[in-house]
């Protein structure tokens, strides 16, 4: 683990930390506290956003956006 992106609430008005993600092995995953996990259903403590994450989306997302680009 070395680089560490912070994760923020999806609320333009909020915006609160809600975690970091981590690269594992060229993996995204979501560093939560003293627990790192490979999805995550809640809301923001803050203002009750909800949030969703997962590392397949995060796979799936960056598939679609190098197809896009060539």
């Amino acid at each position: 683990m070395d680089e560490k992106l912070e994760v923020q609430c999806p609320n333009p008005n909020c915006r609160a930390q809600l975690g970091y993600i981590v690269m594992i092995e060229n993996l995204e995953w979501l560093q939560m506290g003293g627990g790192i996990a490979r999805q995550w259903h809640g809301v923001c403590a803050k203002c009750g956003k909800e949030f969703h994450w997962s590392v397949s989306d995060r796979i799936l997302e960056k598939i679609i956006k190098q197809a896009l680009k060539d």
